[in-house]
């Protein structure tokens, strides 16, 4: 298993983008994307999934430990540790999928206003 830098690094590479391309995208610098690129820093649970859904990687090459290396608060951490690793799964499931609506809706209230 490849850590989460290497992944976002083989994944920039594979979609022949820049980093700087991909730092516009998710709304980050360029250095703070060479930070997760290079494992100084973990990316927000919204970075996380920005670049996930960006780069097309998929939920099962992350390990069931992920959240706890995002950036969350201390609680909800310790909650996360304590859930199965299929709980863990759905959990990331369910993230995503409601950042993927609220974004969609996020866009549909530009086109209307």
């Amino acid at each position: 298993m490849e850590n989460f830098g290497e992944l976002i690094k083989q994944a920039i590479i594979e979609q022949n983008l820049t980093q700087r391309e991909v730092a516009d995208r998710i709304h980050v610098s360029p250095q703070t994307l060479s930070a997760y690129v290079n494992n100084r820093r973990s990316p927000s649970l919204q970075c996380f999934i920005d670049l996930v859904d960006l780069l097309g990687l998929q939920d099962s090459l992350f390990p069931p430990n992920i959240i706890e290396q995002l950036d969350l608060d201390r609680c909800n951490k310790e909650y996360y540790k304590m859930l199965k690793y299929e709980q863990k799964k759905v959990i990331l499931v369910i993230l995503r999928y409601f950042v993927q609506t609220n974004q969609k809706e996020a866009k549909a209230s530009i086109k209307t206003n």
